[in-house]
């Protein structure tokens, strides 16, 4: 399970974050990314391209029971688009992960 939030800020992150996402999920592994979506247009779209590039699917969830939210509008359509947090959930493309039976491990027994 890797874990990260925030964390593209400039060309090097849409670059390498993808990569190491790739690189350190295993085919069973999932990542959980949180996103502020718009916050910089230009990097998130190429960021998502490099991960699907890199053959990861990534696909916006939320809890139980809270309503999908409206669909973001396209990348630079607005000066000042409306942001919000999105939570990504992202795992190699070589079929369906099964997070029902994911199985945490506690750093004392790896």
């Amino acid at each position: 399970l890797i874990i990260g939030s925030d964390l593209v800020y400039n060309e090097i992150g849409v670059e390498w974050l993808p990569k190491v996402i790739h690189d350190l999920l295993g085919t069973k592994a999932i990542a959980f990314y949180c996103h502020t979506k718009h916050r910089l247009d230009m990097h998130d779209q190429d960021f998502f391209s490099n991960i699907a590039a890199l053959g990861l699917v990534s696909t916006e969830v939320r809890p139980p029971g809270v309503p999908t939210p409206p669909p973001s509008p396209p990348f630079f359509e607005s000066l000042f688009p409306e942001q919000r947090i999105a939570v990504f959930r992202m795992h190699k493309g070589c079929g369906e992960v099964d997070y029902t039976r994911q199985k945490y491990t506690a750093p004392s027994e790896l």
